[in-house]
């Protein structure tokens, strides 16, 4: 859902993985 929000160029047979975060910490951790 998240991809097809932000319109990920994805071919017919792929799937896209995402993750949502709350806050902006959470990003910069997950982020790495």
């Amino acid at each position: 859902m998240i991809a097809h929000l932000f319109n990920a160029p994805l071919e017919e047979n792929e799937a896209a993985v995402g993750v949502g975060t709350v806050g902006s910490s959470e990003a910069i951790m997950l982020a790495g």
